[in-house]
């Protein structure tokens, strides 16, 4: 007599699927700790105090936590609702910061909710332009009752909040092909500024610029891979 084995697949409850995100967020922030031991704390507390699998479409939430950058589109390509960055993308921001004042910070660009969150246990204040109001509404956006000082706007007007100025930090979260001094003038003293810059090839760096009086300074930090600001 043959005997037939049968694997049929397993499907985690919702708890379990939930515990496996903390687990993996858990690791991979630790991972990091391990690899910049002498950083602030805090700004590991950060990253594992946002759940990135709520930015994401349902069909790709399992990947939350692989440390690449992830379209917010159902079909996959990337192209039509912008992509959330990845958590090393954002750290190289995070362990760039060196202005000690954290009151205001502005994020600009698509599908940026998952940013802005990061940096709202850092700042006192985040204003988000999130400039992509499609099919990623309901990824870009998140109960007010969890990020009660992230102030959002849909729209494609990068000046809206200056009125709110001066920010001390703001993040374009997306590629830009050139720079000549946009945005410092709505930094604070030693505001600083963070962008990728874009080469015809699409290959980026981030930036990060630093107001200095009526001039400010600018450096390169690693390579990045963030959507094209629009």
């Amino acid at each position: 007599m043959l005997l037939f084995l049968v694997f049929l697949p397993s499907f985690a409850a919702p708890q379990e699927l939930y515990d496996s995100f903390a687990q993996q967020r858990s690791a991979l922030v630790s991972s990091f700790e391990k690899k910049y031991p002498k950083n602030d704390k805090k700004i590991f507390q950060a990253l594992s105090s946002v759940k990135r699998e709520d930015f994401l479409p349902e069909k790709i939430k399992k990947y939350a936590y692989i440390d690449i950058s992830l379209p917010l589109d159902n079909t996959g390509t990337g192209t039509a609702s912008g992509t959330i960055v990845s958590h090393s993308d954002i750290l190289k921001i995070l362990l760039n910061l060196q202005n000690t004042d954290r009151n205001r910070a502005l994020v600009i660009g698509r599908g940026a909710g998952f940013t802005a969150a990061v940096l709202s246990s850092l700042y006192s204040t985040v204003f988000l332009i999130e400039t992509d109001k499609g099919e990623s509404d309901k990824y870009a956006l998140f109960m007010p009752e969890i990020y009660p000082n992230i102030i959002t706007q849909f729209t494609k007007e990068f000046n809206f909040f200056r009125s709110n100025r001066p920010f001390d930090l703001i993040v374009l979260n997306g590629s830009i092909e050139s720079y000549a001094g946009e945005f410092t003038e709505d930094l604070s003293e030693k505001g600083e500024l963070f962008f990728p810059l874009s080469d015809n090839d699409g290959f980026q760096l981030l930036y990060r610029a630093e107001k200095k009086g009526e001039s400010y300074t600018i450096k390169v930090i690693d390579e990045v891979v963030f959507p094209k600001l629009n």
